[in-house]
């Protein structure tokens, strides 16, 4: 991870607009490592938080300068492989159109910050799992009989062995523990907000969506001071009956219950 970390805006500006090195300005090095603390402190009366916020702001317009810039590098071919960039193909699909402008392309360049950080969360996880010695057995048992029967070759085949084993990995090991949805409503005249956890790992290793359906919906449903009839009543006809052999033992369905 040591080594990710020290990597991390090489590999980040390089996968987007095809630049590494000296070539990346100190100023969007620190605006990046600015916005990575206002993450990783996240208290916003955190001194180190409000530091750091204040940074960013201050290199925003030289931040958005520089990104016009290298998005017009693809688009003139002055970069050695633009098909190795994502700016490339958001170019190409946008079309020059209105509904995926320069403009939304170079703030997805800069809103990545927050999306792309997602990625060390899973080769965290990826690492745990394959952990000699606190690792997952099954994971490291595929993974050893992986490597033992040719992991490169293909035979024919749309993937090889490694290639089937690590899109495996990462359909099953989530960057983060859920995603969080809030659900606006309304008691009188005072407005209320109720949200609803929908638990990543468990949808990853259940077969269908059934049952994590209905952790979300039965979290919804708890708040029934918060939510009209008719909200209730739809929330009831929509829910899904859980397998007997796996029950619901979801973080929202236990919070649900607590409430």
């Amino acid at each position: 991870m040591h080594r990710y970390y020290a990597d991390y805006f090489d590999l980040y500006w390089d996968l987007h607009l095809g630049v590494t090195g000296e070539a990346i300005p100190a100023e969007v090095r620190q605006i990046g490592a600015s916005f990575t603390n206002v993450l990783g402190y996240w208290y916003p009366t955190a001194d180190i938080v409000h530091e750091n916020i204040m940074r960013v702001r201050e290199l925003r317009p030289l931040l958005k300068d520089w990104l016009d810039s290298r998005v017009q590098a693809l688009i003139d071919g002055d970069v050695r492989d633009p098909e190795g960039t994502l700016v490339y193909y958001w170019l190409k699909n946008g079309g020059g159109g209105e509904h995926f402008r320069r403009k939304d392309i170079v703030f997805e360049c800069f809103h990545n910050f927050l999306a792309f950080s997602q990625w060390g969360n899973t080769v965290y996880h990826t690492m745990a799992v394959l952990d000699a010695g606190h690792g997952d057995p099954g994971a490291r048992s595929w993974f050893a009989r992986t490597m033992a029967e040719g992991p490169d070759e293909a035979d024919g085949h749309a993937f090889t062995p490694l290639d089937r084993f690590v899109m495996e990995l990462f359909r099953t090991i989530s960057p983060n523990g859920g995603s969080l949805s809030t659900v606006g409503a309304q008691r009188g005249l005072e407005p209320r907000v109720g949200n609803i956890i929908t638990p990543t790992w468990r949808r990853a290793r259940t077969p269908g969506t059934g049952s994590t359906r209905r952790s979300s919906i039965r979290t919804a449903t708890s708040r029934r001071r918060r939510a009209p009839t008719t909200t209730r009543r739809n929330a009831r006809r929509r829910a899904l009956p859980v397998p007997p052999s796996q029950p619901d033992r979801s973080r929202s369905t236990m919070v649900a219950r607590q409430r």
